[in-house]
């Protein structure tokens, strides 16, 4: 789930006062929103740790190596994953807006023997709390109205999911079949060279029996020779 940060500076004082939103893209819907004067933000989004620094500007924990700085009319955007330790991504300068895009934790699947026989997805997160329908109230109709449309919102996030994981599964139960295929390839071309084997051997041994019934043949011609001589001696 691709997900949008913001961060404008509402009034400038001692202690400049900002206000974090959080946005859906997918859905076009507030995560949740903070005003705050403090140096530091936790919890505005899962495994998002918001600091600032009164030199670097802003830092985002835990992040990837990068640094960025500038922009277009006081904007910039970056992208990154959900999955690194070290906070070091930062802006330098003054940054009046920006926006952050908090892209979901993936995963690599290895299907084959080379390199680059991959399959790249994600799970998202299906909490209550991640779809937004945590402590809903149904005490009046509006409420309940509200909570139907939250929940609209969380089958069909879940519902994406379960069809990216459906997706991932039809592939990896068509590398299965092709691997089941190459299996048997592999085991008829054995058996055919064994095969091979056996009738070479069978035909090596065939010519042995045959020279050697041949050789005892001539010897016993050799010997019908000396026998009849000495029959006419005696």
């Amino acid at each position: 789930m691709l997900k949008t940060l913001s961060l404008v500076e509402v009034a400038k004082a001692q202690s400049p006062l900002y206000s974090i939103s959080a946005f859906n893209l997918e859905e076009n819907a507030s995560v949740g929103s903070v005003l705050t004067d403090s140096n530091e933000i936790n919890g505005l989004l899962p495994g998002l740790r918001i600091i600032f620094d009164n030199t670097l500007g802003l830092k985002l924990d835990p992040q990837p190596p990068t640094n960025l700085a500038g922009g277009v009319n006081g904007m910039t955007s970056f992208a990154f994953p959900l999955a690194y330790e070290s906070p070091v991504i930062s802006f330098s300068g003054e940054v009046d807006s920006f926006f952050i895009h908090v892209a979901p934790r993936g995963f690599q699947l290895q299907i084959g023997a080379n390199q680059g026989q991959t399959i790249d997805s994600f799970i998202a997160d299906t909490s209550a709390t991640a779809l937004g329908i945590e402590g809903l109230l149904v005490v009046d109709g509006g409420l309940a109205q509200e909570a139907i449309s939250l929940l609209d919102v969380a089958i069909n996030r879940v519902s994406d999911q379960r069809s990216r994981l459906g997706a991932i599964q039809n592939r990896l139960e068509s590398t299965i079949r092709n691997l089941d295929v190459a299996s048997e390839n592999l085991t008829a071309s054995e058996s055919r060279i064994r095969d091979v084997d056996v009738a070479l051997e069978t035909l090596t041994s065939t010519r042995n029996q045959i020279l050697l019934q041949s050789g005892v043949a001539a010897l016993a011609q050799a010997n019908q020779l000396p026998q009849a001589v000495l029959q006419l001696i005696q």
